[in-house]
């Protein structure tokens, strides 16, 4: 992701509070999602945060860092 994400990936962290029914990230904790996402394009941490969501087995707890991971790892290499 590049710098000028960093608002909108700010807003689906709050989404994703909202949707999960859980209190707000502090700052820290958003900056460990954003270091440990940073590499990734921000579309594609947008599809693997819904991958997660519609998770049948995952999808009902807010995701860690590794649940978002591995939903990266599983999308298809694009052409």
């Amino acid at each position: 992701m590049k710098s000028t994400d960093k608002p909108r990936f700010g807003t689906m962290l709050a989404g994703l509070c909202d949707y999960y029914q859980r209190a707000s990230l502090d700052a820290g904790v958003t900056a460990l999602y954003w270091d440990g996402l940073r590499d990734y394009e921000y579309d594609d941490v947008c599809r693997a945060v819904k991958a997660h969501m519609a998770d049948s087995e995952q999808g009902s707890f807010f995701p860690k860092l590794a649940d978002i991971a591995r939903h990266l790892c599983r999308e298809p290499a694009q052409a």
